[in-house]
């Protein structure tokens, strides 16, 4: 057996190990070695200067990667109505619209009310015209959102909560509702900048579901704001090929009639118009790219 199997501290030498010098520790934890850990170590990575590049080209590199996940639609949102790719007459039939109803003090049910209704295809520019011409015009826009429905249920296992202390549940229609009293009757929260005017605009684009179910109680809720509006509001409907959903059930032409709703339809983006904004787009997007393979690496 000793012929063949060594013993482990065989060759073990307490003199040897008081004269050699001390090595030094290496983590065995470590996935790399020690030149590794260097090269691939933070502080040698964000050192200005450094192989690893500066904490400056990281940065860039970071903000380029989100800005580059920014959808178009987002990115190179209409500014100015000259970026609209929407008709010049459209763009000024809105415009007009709502210079004359922001000079009034007080509306006429009769004839003409506060109340604009937009229509037409999806996507042909009628949002974008109304947040163009309110940045113009110096508006605040207030704009009601769909809320989640938040449905409320006792949990029976915890008997001692004072359940009457939470908030009561409300419902869609009953919020709509409270949007439209409210940003008619009280003027908006001047939080930072102060603007230059008070003047606001209601902006609906996401009208509750049960109005296409009840179109009755939509139409009392508008009766109610004519009568006491103070600013203009802005009303959007897409067209769809819906029996339920469109415009004819929210606005019929006796509604319309009846409160002096004024109507814009809008056309499908031409195909001019088109071009020169996907080459506004093609330009601003190109120009980028050959500044970053300009830079000096």
């Amino acid at each position: 057996m000793q012929g063949w199997v060594n013993p482990s501290f065989d060759s073990f030498d307490i003199s040897e190990v008081a004269s050699s010098p001390p090595k030094k520790k290496q983590s065995k934890l470590s996935a790399f070695p020690s030149t590794s850990r260097k090269k691939f170590s933070g502080k040698h990575c964000f050192q200005k200067g450094g192989s690893g590049g500066s904490t400056s080209k990281v940065q860039s590199s970071w903000k380029r990667n989100v800005e580059d996940n920014v959808p178009w639609s987002e990115k190179h949102t209409p500014s100015t109505l000259a970026e609209l790719a929407v008709h010049k007459k459209k763009i000024a039939e809105v415009e007009d619209w709502l210079k004359r109803h922001l000079s009034k003090k007080h509306p006429s049910y009769q004839s003409d009310s506060f109340i604009l209704l937009l229509t037409g295809p999806a996507g042909v520019g009628k949002t974008a015209t109304v947040n163009t011409l309110a940045k113009e015009l110096k508006l605040t826009i207030q704009e009601w959102l769909n809320p989640t429905t938040d449905i409320f249920q006792k949990d029976d296992f915890f008997n001692n909560i004072d359940y009457s202390s939470y908030p009561k549940y409300m419902s869609q229609v009953a919020k709509f509702e409270e949007f439209l009293l409210r940003a008619n009757r009280y003027q908006p929260l001047q939080l930072g900048k102060k603007t230059e005017t008070n003047d606001k605009l209601i902006l609906v684009e996401d009208l509750p579901n049960k109005f296409y179910r009840d179109s009755q109680t939509f139409h009392s809720i508008l009766r109610r704001f004519s009568k006491t509006t103070r600013c203009p509001a802005v009303f959007i409907v897409s067209d769809t090929y819906s029996t339920e959903i469109n415009v004819q059930s929210l606005f019929p032409k006796d509604v319309v009639a009846s409160l002096g709703i004024h109507q814009i339809s809008f056309n499908p983006v031409a195909p001019t118009s088109m071009s020169k904004t996907l080459t506004r787009i093609a330009a601003a997007e190109s120009s980028k790219v050959g500044n970053r393979d300009n830079k000096p690496v």
